[in-house]
């Protein structure tokens, strides 16, 4: 690859890089459409439109892929001419753009699919302005002359317009048109162009359009007459060589078929009277006017000169025209397509052309300004200068250059790029001299630009600074211009003060190097009172240089307004009193300006008086940037010790909330935050900002948890992943807190918070746990020992969680701390009804149990074993054992047990029969109490009944209580043989005082032993004697006795008395 090739595609890349930046061309209305939606409506596939081409990156290939790429690519673009017109095809050009930035990679291409279609050209300008292709710029209009022309004047471009008979019946009517302009272009030109017309010809001839080539031939044939022979062996197997070189043929376009439905049509509009509207029709009229000369008729509104006129336009004759030029300026003024008319009346009226001159449109008059370059004074135009100058031939532009561009430069619309390759330095020179009108120079300074040229020194020499345009212009860009240059420019401006030399003069001082000139010159400004805004982009420019004395110069003559702003700075940092003056006469304006630019603290400092608290009142309603809001609050912040309420209502602003947040390093804080807790009341909007800033800005705010309650509402979102970043740098008591107010967020999901949030919420005792507890249940599970320990006020708020859970977390509080509150705990546990013991927790349990004897204890141990048994009722081994190791170290907690489950115990108790024994002979209650039940298990008779008996009647005896019946009770229960024998012993003590406490403890045996009713017969004469005692206390417990007997044996009293 060449150099040259190599950077053309650094600049292509380039481009691409910062398409971007630049706005694309677009087609269609699919601004705010994605590439996606745009691809769906695409009106027909390519291998450019697939789905995958959505991910394709140009401007991430290789040189090598982009290479391979750009060779079918382009191809394909250039293909695309074909589908100009239709439907859709803008969404397949816009989607090529966006996806393969075609309009940077391929500008060549989409112009040459975009250029033969009207509709298409405003993009066209578009990629031409960004491309090396650049050739329409200078062209604002779609115009076909203008492609003819420019086919004429660049070879390169001839050769990009001949492509187009590639694809010739897809776009017959563009390249008709413009090979028109073309061929009669030739005759003014000195160029070969043979080549490229032998191709178009070629091209005619392969697309099978040989009519099309045989009238190109004879267009083109005394141009192409030293290529004849190549012309003619072109066209020899379609035409007779000798009919090839002899003539022309005539046209024999009135010998083609009309359609029957334009027939009709013609007919329609001659009846009607206006037949000469289908002038106006470029693709009919010639039709219409071979149909009038095959029936025989003529136009009625058409004078007989301008039929006969259209009739050789039309082929049907080969005659001159006859009359005036005067008389067909009717019809070049209705007739659209006139470039072969001003041809035909041009051949005939060389001499009289310029009468038809103000009937021509401009693009008429440049083409004739091709055949008479003499007329280009009437002819040219505003609209048509650069299409005549093209068109003329270059001789005639060259001998008339200082006039035609004396009259084009007065051309708002003028265009310098078509006299460029005329002009030179000198002729610049002289039209700088005789043109001094502002538009003439303005566009003589643009010439300038285009050839390269400096005018500077040419301005000076000729003393031509006194024309603003050229100051303006030695004012672009630094000139290096001397003092002395600067001085005589100056007094030549004082001459003549006018309004436009004095802006140009205020441009002008950039370029002078002389502070003291320039603050001369302001000066001087500022004593004529030229306040404009040129003046006042000088003094923005020159403000460094601008003297105290001319500061308040300024000020004096226009006051402390917006626009003077920057002369208040000035002033200011000459003396900063100047603030004192402005609180003083109330120029708040200017105040703000300087306090937005330095600050309010540096600007207003200490100040505590009555014009500051009128100012920060005032300030406060303006509109300020985030900056300088900031700077503001702060300062007004730092002014709320001063008491005075013109500060609080200037700061009590819902605006003002973010700024407020920012505070907490202020002295004034606890003031601020109440302000900012009444705001946020107000503007609940604020809250979310408010509280992303506190989480950001933790470490300032300690104890501010009264702001955050305020905050922290329900609405909130929470960033979580700033969250856990907020609880891992925080110390204990901050997170406890900080988790308190959150929790009450209903949306606060605090799940993954757990690790993070508990033990300290535990350890600063936060009831919100609670919540905890309630929301994640079995999750906290492994806290419930730390909340025992730690916090045990709230330990009912944990009993949803799994017992399991808690059983394990109190056993390890106990463990840690011997606390009877945490047996407590555990016996509420296991009265849970889904409450569940294992063995290992079991044998845990009796292991740290066994100490310290209490009651409390035994009770606990015995509701365990009852919960265990529950669930398996059938005792273990290892439950054997734990039952005998408690039976003989801990008995009292035996006896809870027995009561719990006395099938389990039972067999543990039969090697201890003799040791219970001895233990209800001193009166052991639980030991009684446990053999009232025990006995109703011992089927093996191991406890002696009789002795028993006489141990425990004697106790009743002497101490009646009720344990000790119900004792009794059980042994004869289980023993009916002892029945008698007991009776007959406890009536031989119904005697004395004894008598109600044995009838009692009868009672309780006719209720609870069924065989006792045996002893009725025998014991019925002493229930005789007792029943009227005299004693009240005697009847009433035997007539209580006799009633028991009665319901439970189905005997009377009075059946029991007769036995």
């Amino acid at each position: 690859m060449s150099l040259k090739d190599q950077l053309l595609r650094l600049k292509k890349c380039r481009r691409a890089l910062h398409s971007g930046e630049r706005k694309r061309v677009q087609f269609g209305d699919t601004e705010d459409m994605d590439d996606e939606t745009i691809l769906e409506l695409i009106p027909f596939r390519t291998p450019y439109t697939r789905t995958k081409s959505l991910l394709f990156d140009r401007q991430k290939q290789t040189e090598e892929e982009e290479r391979r790429f750009n060779r079918k690519f382009s191809g394909f673009l250039k293909e695309l001419v074909r589908y100009g017109e239709t439907k859709d095809i803008e969404y397949l050009l816009d989607y090529l753009v966006r996806r393969y930035s075609c309009d940077t990679f391929n500008p060549k291409e989409m112009i040459f699919a975009l250029l033969p279609f009207k509709q298409y050209y405003r993009q066209v300008l578009h990629i031409s302005g960004k491309s090396d292709f650049n050739y329409f710029t200078v062209q604002p209009t779609y115009s076909y002359q203008f492609i003819g022309n420019l086919c004429l004047k660049e070879k390169y471009f001839f050769d990009f317009f001949v492509e187009y008979f590639k694809h010739f019946r897809y776009i017959r009517g563009f390249c008709l048109s413009v090979l028109g302009y073309i061929v009669s272009g030739l005759r003014n030109t000195d160029k070969d162009f043979s080549m490229q017309l032998f191709e178009i010809l070629s091209h005619l001839v392969r697309s099978g359009e040989n009519s099309t080539a045989s009238d190109l031939f004879f267009e083109i044939r005394d141009y192409v007459e030293e290529a004849l022979d190549e012309f003619v062996g072109l066209l020899a197997p379609y035409f007779n060589k000798e009919y090839l070189m002899s003539r022309k043929p005539e046209k024999m376009e009135h010998k083609a078929a009309i359609p029957h439905e334009e027939v009709a049509f013609f007919s329609s509009i001659y009846s009607s009277g206006k037949d000469r509207e289908i002038l106006g029709d470029c693709s009919r009229y010639k039709s219409y006017v071979v149909w009038l000369h095959r029936e025989g008729l003529a136009l009625r509104s058409i004078s007989e000169h301008e039929f006969r006129a259209l009739k050789v336009l039309c082929g049907v004759e080969k005659k001159d025209i006859e009359g005036e030029a005067s008389d067909y300026s009717e019809l070049l003024k209705d007739l659209k397509d006139r470039k072969k008319l001003v041809e035909l009346l041009a051949r005939r009226f060389p001499r009289d052309i310029s009468v038809l001159i103000p009937h021509m449109g401009d693009d008429d008059k440049a083409h004739v300004s091709g055949l008479f370059p003499g007329l280009w004074r009437s002819l040219i135009t505003e609209d048509n200068h650069a299409m005549l100058i093209m068109n003329m031939p270059r001789g005639a532009v060259k001998e008339d250059l200082i006039d035609i561009m004396a009259t084009c430069l007065k051309y708002v619309k003028y265009d310098a790029s078509v006299f460029v390759e005329y002009l030179d330095n000198e002729m610049l020179l002289a039209l700088m001299e005789q043109c001094s009108e502002d538009l003439s120079v303005w566009n003589i300074i643009e010439t300038s630009k285009l050839m390269g040229t400096d005018l500077t020194s040419a301005i000076i020499q000729k003393r031509l600074y006194a024309n603003p345009a050229y100051l303006n212009y030695l004012s672009e860009k630094p000139r290096g211009l001397a003092i002395e240059v600067s001085k005589r420019i100056f007094e030549k401006v004082v001459e003549s003060p006018e309004k436009r030399c004095l802006d140009a003069l205020c441009r002008y001082l950039h370029q002078i190097s002389d502070q003291e000139l320039v603050n001369d010159i302001l000066g001087w400004l500022v004593d004529k009172a030229w306040f404009y805004p040129a003046l006042y982009s000088g003094l923005t420019a020159h403000l460094e240089l601008l003297s105290e004395k001319n500061c308040e110069r300024i000020l004096d003559l226009r006051g402390f307004s917006e626009k003077n702003y920057f002369v208040v700075d000035r002033l200011y940092r000459y003396r900063e009193n100047t603030v004192d003056e402005c609180l003083m006469e109330k120029h708040y304006g200017a105040l703000l300006f300087l306090c937005k630019r330095y600050g309010f603290s540096k600007v207003l400092g200490d100040r505590r008086d009555k014009c500051t608290m009128d100012f920060i009142r005032d300030a406060s309603k303006q509109s300020l940037s985030p900056e300088e809001a900031d700077g503001f609050v702060q300062y007004s912040s730092s002014l709320i010790g001063s008491g005075d309420g013109r500060v609080i209502e200037a700061l009590l602003q819902g605006k003002y909330i973010p700024h407020l947040i920012k505070c907490t390093m202020l002295k004034e804080w606890s003031a601020v935050k109440i302000i900012i807790i009444e705001l946020i009341l107000q503007y609940p909007q604020h809250r979310q900002l408010c509280f992303d800033y506190f989480l950001s800005n933790y470490l300032d705010f300690k104890d501010d948890f009264d702001l955050l309650e305020v905050v922290a509402g329900d609405e909130v979102a929470i960033d979580y992943e700033k969250l856990v970043e907020v609880f891992r740098g925080s110390e204990g008591y901050f997170r406890s807190r900080l988790s308190d107010i959150l929790l009450k967020n209903s949306s606060f999901d605090s799940l993954r918070f757990v690790p993070m949030i508990v033990p300290s919420m535990i350890e600063y005792k936060r009831e919100s746990i609670g919540i905890l507890f309630e929301k994640h249940k079995d999750i906290m599970g492994p806290y419930v020992k730390d909340v025992l320990l730690g916090f045990p006020e709230i330990e009912d708020c944990m009993l949803e969680v799994n017992p399991r859970h808690l059983l394990i977390g109190s056993v390890g509080a106990y463990a840690d701390s011997q606390d009877e509150h945490h047996l407590d705990f555990m016996y509420k546990v296991l009265s849970i009804p889904h409450a569940s013991v294992s063995l290992p927790t079991l044998e845990r349990v009796v292991e740290f149990l066994r100490s310290n004897v209490s009651r409390v204890k035994d009770k606990l141990l015995a509701k365990f074993f009852e919960v265990y048994l529950k669930a398996h009722p059938e005792a273990s081994e290892k439950v054997q054992t734990l039952l005998r190791t408690i039976y003989e170290s801990r008995r009292s907690a035996f006896f809870e047990i027995s009561k719990a489950s006395l099938s389990s115990c039972y067999g543990i108790f039969k090697p201890y029969v003799n040791i219970m024994v001895d233990m209800i002979e001193e009166k052991d209650r639980d030991a009684i109490a446990f053999m009232a039940d025990y006995l109703y298990w011992d089927l093996e008779c191991y406890v002696p009944h009789r002795k028993l008996f006489e141990i425990l009647f004697g106790f009743y005896c002497n101490e009646p209580d009720v344990l000790y019946a119900r004792c009794i009770g059980s042994i004869l229960r289980h023993c009916p043989a002892e029945i008698e024998d007991a009776n007959d012993l406890i009536l031989s003590h119904m005697r004395g005082d004894r008598v109600v406490v044995i009838l009692e403890l009868l009672q309780v045996l006719y209720q609870k032993v069924y065989h006792f009713k045996k002893c009725l017969v025998k014991s019925s004469p002493y229930f005789a004697l007792v029943v009227d005692s005299t004693r009240k206390d005697i009847s009433s417990a035997a007539r209580k006795l006799l009633s028991i007997i009665e319901r439970k044996h189905n005997k009377s009293g009075y059946q029991v008395l007769q036995l």
